[in-house]
């Protein structure tokens, strides 16, 4: 049996399968960016997070809101940070508005109401600035017309090596049965 190498099936390829694999080569080389790109962004908000986490029970412990405020401002890429500062502003604002005017002049203001509403708008927008994905690579709908014919690549080589060294289609094995 012969030798099989990569060089000597790409010069054998023809200009479509050439394509093919270079544009495979470059959905494989953008999806390891994206990759590295969400590890990057996905660790360093675990890292501002558990930051801030600490920080926040500390402050908490202290009844320091504002220091509590201050600090989600420096943790900008924690989704934790993000959240409890709106939800702490939202708190901060109804206590200062209730100190200022008294409790009766703020009408049917109610301050765990506002803060729930803080607390969803900045989580409905965090959801929505998660990553969903690249359009490109990534789509389902592209996704499984170029893996399908490619799903057994490794099983076609070997299909092809035995074919070189003088072995007919039975060594490749049945075909499937039609389906009626």
């Amino acid at each position: 049996m012969g030798e099989f190498s990569f060089v000597e099936m790409w010069q054998k390829m023809g200009y479509l399968a050439k394509g093919v694999n270079v544009f495979l080569i470059i959905m494989s080389l953008y999806s390891l960016g994206v990759i590295i790109e969400r590890l990057l962004t996905y660790s360093a908000g675990s890292r501002q997070s558990l930051s801030y986490v600490l920080a926040l029970r500390d402050f908490m412990n202290k009844g320091n809101i504002q220091g509590a405020i201050a600090a989600a401002k420096l943790h900008n890429k924690s989704p934790i940070a993000k959240v409890m500062h709106a939800g702490l502003t939202e708190y901060s604002q109804g206590l200062e508005a209730r100190r200022l005017t008294g409790p009766r002049e703020v009408g049917d203001f109610d301050m765990v109401d506002a803060v729930n509403r803080a607390l969803e708008r900045v989580k409905e927008r965090e959801t929505a600035n998660l990553p969903q994905g690249p359009g490109w690579p990534g789509d389902h709908r592209l996704g499984g017309a170029v893996r399908r014919p490619l799903r057994h690549r490794r099983r076609v080589i070997n299909a092809f090596q035995a074919l070189k060294g003088g072995g007919g289609l039975d060594i490749i094995g049945p075909a499937s049965p039609r389906r009626s």
